[in-house]
Order: C-alpha cells, then structure tokens, then sequence
C-alpha cells in the first residue's frame, strides 16, 4: 500500500527499503525518504514545523530532513492503515552510510548550541510573541492527576497500578507544586521578557537518538517532524532526563550529563535564570504522568504492564534523582559564581522527600 502510495501522490518509486530510527526508510535516485506516521508527530502542526525548518535552512542549519509535498502539494497523505508525511534528507556529496547513533557527547552539544542559536532570529522575526507555557501546562496536568487521585481512592478494590498512584500521587503532587512555585518565583525575579530572550527552535522530545549521523560526513540529520518552539533548556532537560532514566544512574553516567552540559556551555552559556529553568523541568515529575496517563489510556496488556514496570522504576529510583539534581543545582552556582535563588524549602526538599528512604 505504501509503495502505491508513493508512486500514485509522490511519483517516487523505492529502489530499497530499510530501517532508519524506528522509521520505514528508501533511496530513490540517491536521495532518502523517510515515512514519519502521523501519530508520532506532536507540537505544532506540519506547516509551522515546515516554516521552522526552511527559516534554519536559510540560517545556514545543516542536516534538515524536510517534508516532501505531494504532486498535489499536500502534505501528508492517507492509506488504509494510517495517515502519514514523508521527509527527504539533504542530498550528499558521495557515498556516506546513514543510520541511528548515540552520537558523541561534545557535537551533539555544541550542535545543539547552534541550532538553538539559529532558532532565536525565528523567534525574533516572528509577528506574534513566544510565551513560555511550561506553568499553566503543568498546572493543568497536576488538576488532571488530582481528580484522578480522588477518583482511585474511591475504589473498594483497587488493582496494584491504583494501588501504587495512591502511594505515589501525594509525593508527586509536592514536586510539582516546586517545580510550578520555581517557574513563579522566575517571573517574578526576571520577568516574562527575560524568560522569552531564551525562547527558541526546540524539539519535541531531544534525547541521545534525535538526530542522525552519516559516517564520512559527520553530518547531523534532523528531522522537521520533531520540531518546536520552545525555551532553549526544554532540549537540554529532556536530553538529562532521557540519559538518566536509561542509564539506571550510574555514577559515571553522571559525568557525561556534566560533560555535555559545559560542551553546550562553550558555544551559549547558561545564566543564572537559565540554570533555574534547567532545574524547575528536572524537578516536574513529567514520567510519572506519561506512565500513568498511558496505562490507563491503553488496551493492550503488554502495553500497560510496561507503563507499571516503568513506574516501579521511577518510584524506587527517586533518591538518585532528587540527589542528582542537588548536583546540577550546586553545578549551576559554580558556573554562574553565585547562589542560585532558589526558595530554602525548594533545597531542602530536594534531600527530604524521596518517597523511600
């Protein structure tokens, strides 16, 4: 179906099929296509995505995958199954491999750096201003959890994923009342428009398999199906997150997490409100929502087993992540050479209230 597709609205005819970062991949007269399902695009919608990444093209950003119309300029197109858009990659000077990569530390940050530096003109250059959204979000989603909350303890026999939301919801709700206290006291002591100098070109979700590597080429791809406007530290937060979670908090791992930090730090230093965003979004407990919200969304039982597996991670891992993001908090003041103003209750809290101790 998809081939027909492709040849009917695209007049593109795959010459090989392959994998490429969990997605449905071919080469057509030496060009690469990539099949991106609706359903794995969030954010702002394909035109706005397509806007981004022709304003970074034009700033000098390498690497973009971008959206392919069809014949009839459409931009995503319809089969049986499911609803999909198609990506081209950047053609290349000879005879490169692309694939998926954990790509090293020190380029990926400093390639961050400067597409966040290229994002910012977008964000300048547009008629209607960028607000930063993480409160009002957040504060819905914890409204969200607490009448969900309310509802599970009226149960008269609750399963064992009840069970643990209702261990867990009065701990979360804590840390998310910091983490929303910590965005407040940020417009309070710097002011929206300071916030919004930091607005930017961002990712969905930024983590280590984000962008692709070509061998020889040394070439980041990046998809426009996961781009989004944003302040620059939601990047670097979701990328700590995601290598935290999936190194099981390793000591040494801890250490890459600094390293790329200072990487970023060589091209676009973070200053002190900077550092207190980083901080606030580590603090709000965002996995234990998605684990939570996707049980209970889904039907299917391997599906739901693993949201449970996930959050039994998460709860017995609290002190490490608590403990580490003391350790950014004490990375931040050295950098900036100065105290972060974080509230006393907010410091001590991040040693206090781990649900196992």
């Amino acid at each position: 179906m998809a081939e027909r597709l492709l040849m009917d609205r695209y007049h593109l005819y795959p010459e090989v099929w392959f994998h490429l970062g969990g997605y449905r991949a071919f080469q057509f007269q030496g060009r690469i296509y990539i099949l991106i399902p609706m359903k794995d695009v969030h954010g702002n919608g394909l035109p706005k995505k397509q806007e981004i990444a022709t304003f970074l093209t034009a700033q000098g950003v390498n690497g973009i995958a971008h959206v392919q119309p069809t014949n009839d300029g459409d931009l995503t197109v319809r089969s049986e199954e499911e609803e999909f858009c198609l990506l081209v990659m950047p053609s290349l000077k000879g005879n490169g491999e692309t694939k998926g990569a954990q790509l090293p530390n020190l380029k990926v940050a400093n390639e961050l750096a400067f597409f966040h530096q290229g994002g910012k003109l977008y964000v300048q250059n547009h008629e209607q201003p960028f607000d930063l959204p993480w409160k009002s979000y957040w504060i819905r989603r914890l409204e969200q959890m607490e009448n969900w909350y309310l509802h599970l303890r009226e149960q008269s026999n609750p399963s064992e994923m009840d069970q643990l939301v209702l261990l867990t919801y009065p701990y979360v709700m804590g840390v998310s009342e910091n983490a929303i206290q910590c965005i407040q006291d940020c417009l309070l002591d710097h002011g929206k428009e300071s916030i919004n100098q930091g607005m930017t070109t961002t990712h969905w979700r930024f983590h280590e398999q984000t962008w692709f590597i070509v061998q020889q080429h040394w070439m980041f791809y990046k998809l426009t199906t996961d781009f989004s406007v944003d302040h620059f530290t939601r990047d670097l937060s979701e990328w700590i997150r995601d290598h935290w979670e999936k190194n099981a908090w390793e000591k040494d791992k801890w250490n890459v997490v600094q390293s790329f930090l200072s990487d970023y730090q060589q091209i676009q230093p973070l200053a002190m409100l900077d550092w207190k965003l980083l901080l606030a979004r580590l603090m709000f407990p965002v996995s234990f929502f998605q684990c939570v919200e996707t049980y209970y969304e889904s039907k299917d039982e391997g599906k739901r087993e693993l949201m449970k597996k996930r959050l039994l991670h998460w709860i017995t891992t609290s002190k490490e992540r608590e403990n580490r993001i003391g350790e950014l908090l004490q990375m931040g003041e050295q950098f900036v050479n100065f105290p972060l103003s974080f509230p006393y209750w907010v410091k001590t809290s991040l040693n206090q209230t781990s649900l196992f101790r």
